[in-house]
């Protein structure tokens, strides 16, 4: 039985099925106006920009073209052309299509098919999870004893609530620190999980009742208060937790390992109403080091 997989087009975007919808709207902000980025209200109703993780996505820009069905008279570059500020683009959105979308996920991240895929910052999508009613960003991560800039920055105004670690390669004493880098930034490097235990394979739990506190495995960015109280003459530490609301500022995503030949995801749960899921990876991409295409199969 032959394997059919999705091939990258050629002068199109669009690989298979049709947008339910295109309309045309006005490219009121050009900034990474790429085709195939995904697209936000702007200033009115038929202004759209480049999606920011913050608001809500509306679809995917278009490419105007004979191999798309749209106007020709509104071409004004190929692919990898930034489209003009103030000119007619379409905007595909409705689902039941697969779109290819070039340098389109977000790098640092490594998409499987049959991903689910969020809308993020650039008009790019990143891999994510739907877990506990919340959707979550989902990063790899690799034995890496010194500080690891993963490449992704966090948008501004929006609420992390947990990160939870999914070990893949356990080891005896390996463990993850997960937060903000310090230089240039003054972050907080294990902000948002400090010394998460990964010598089990699987989903870790975050260790929130000690007898010693330094065990708390919750970073100071997701607590609210430390509790110490007196049980049966030991002292007991209890964490509460608490969001984080970024800012924009302190934004780059880093995690430091044991010297321990650990791997694995975590996933940073996010409530944004820019980070929601527009479809699922058609095939696996990798853009650990550097941002490349990938076919999305659409339902925004």
């Amino acid at each position: 039985m032959a394997v059919q997989n999705y091939v990258t087009p050629t002068n199109k975007l669009v690989v298979t099925g049709e947008p339910r919808r295109i309309r045309n709207k006005n490219l009121g902000v050009a900034t990474n106006g790429y085709p195939g980025r995904l697209v936000v209200r702007e200033a009115t109703d038929y202004d759209v920009k480049v999606s920011d993780g913050v608001l809500p996505p509306i679809g995917f820009l278009g490419y105007p073209g004979e191999f798309e069905g749209t106007d020709l008279q509104y071409y004004d570059g190929g692919l990898t052309t930034i489209r003009v500020v103030d000119s007619s683009v379409p905007v595909y959105s409705g689902g039941g299509y697969t779109i290819y979308m070039p340098n389109g996920l977000a790098v640092g991240t490594v998409a499987t098919e049959g991903d689910l895929l969020l809308s993020w910052a650039d008009g790019k999508v990143i891999p994510g999870v739907f877990m506990g009613g919340k959707y979550g960003i989902k990063v790899p991560f690799s034995q890496n004893a010194t500080v690891k800039d993963t490449g992704i920055d966090i948008p501004g105004s929006v609420i992390i609530r947990d990160v939870i670690v999914d070990v893949g390669t356990a080891v005896t004493s390996g463990t993850i620190d997960i937060g903000f880098i310090n230089a240039g930034e003054s972050g907080d490097e294990d902000g948002l999980i400090d010394g998460e235990d990964c010598a089990t394979a699987g989903l870790r739990p975050h260790n929130l009742v000690d007898g010693t506190a330094g065990n708390i495995t919750l970073g100071a960015l997701l607590e609210e208060v430390e509790i110490t109280e007196a049980n049966g003459g030991s002292a007991v530490t209890a964490a509460v937790a608490t969001p984080y609301v970024t800012n924009g500022t302190i934004k780059s995503l880093v995690y430091t390992t044991s010297a321990h030949a650990i791997a694995g995801y975590f996933y940073v749960m996010i409530e944004s109403p820019g980070v929601v899921p527009v479809g699922r990876a058609g095939a696996t991409a990798d853009a650990s080091s550097a941002t490349c295409g990938i076919f999305v199969e659409a339902t925004l």
